[in-house]
């Protein structure tokens, strides 16, 4: 058997957007570490079991929706993170051959609370909150890739998929 090499990148854009209407809404997302995701698939253990980059990226989540006065907006919804690749799939830069986006698995830490969520091309939620006024809290995510799904290349190759992350006020 010949063992492939693989390089895997994920770039990562951060979106926010604003409800307008009476209230003063604001958000904002901070990448605190890793806004460059990268896997190198290199041993026939990587491919075999797939890799994982533990607590790799921190997402600082701030959102605040006041009515006049400064004081919460009574009847705000809260906000929600969404997470989405913006291709249909993983492109290699060498070859144009293509990999699932469910390579790609999320886990997802908040408030106390792991959830995971494999990646696709439509807004997927993975953290939301209800609180109102002047919140601050970190989103932290672990990233896998051929855990579930396995990874089958026949060439060297590089991968890449970039991801959006947006932030707004929940429908």
């Amino acid at each position: 058997m010949v063992l492939k090499k693989v390089l895997f990148t994920l770039y990562i854009f951060i979106f926010t957007f604003n409800a307008i209407a009476q209230n003063n809404v604001t958000t904002r997302v901070i990448v605190k570490t890793g806004n460059y995701v990268e896997f190198y698939v290199n041993h026939l253990d990587d491919y075999e079991n797939g890799m994982s980059l533990e607590n790799y990226t921190t997402l600082q989540i701030e959102y605040n929706d006041t009515v006049s006065g400064g004081i919460a907006n009574p009847s705000g919804p809260g906000w929600e993170l969404n997470v989405r690749a913006m291709s249909a799939s993983i492109e290699s830069i060498d070859s144009g051959e293509t990999l699932p986006l469910d390579l790609v698995e999320f886990r997802v830490f908040h408030e106390s609370a792991t959830n995971t969520f494999t990646l696709n091309s439509t807004d997927t939620e993975i953290a939301t909150g209800t609180d109102r006024v002047n919140y601050v809290a970190d989103v932290i995510i672990s990233y896998d890739i051929g855990k579930t799904n396995p990874i089958n290349i026949v060439s060297n190759e590089r991968f890449v998929v970039e991801l959006m992350f947006t932030i707004k006020t929940k429908d």
